[in-house]
């Protein structure tokens, strides 16, 4: 009985911890698109105002 308690006790912690990858992971998807864009918001300003 105790073995199984172990095996339920770790099981729920790989759950918890794909799940919380699974946010992280999701998350840092939306950064990355962000940064993305601000990156190419800033090439247009850089290009729109260099010096001539």
């Amino acid at each position: 009985m105790k073995l199984l308690e172990i095996v339920s006790f770790l099981n729920d912690r790989e759950c918890q911890y794909l799940t919380e990858r699974d946010a992280a992971r999701k998350k840092l998807e939306g950064v990355g698109l962000k940064y993305n864009e601000l990156k190419a918001a800033f090439e247009d300003y850089k290009n729109k105002y260099a010096l001539q």
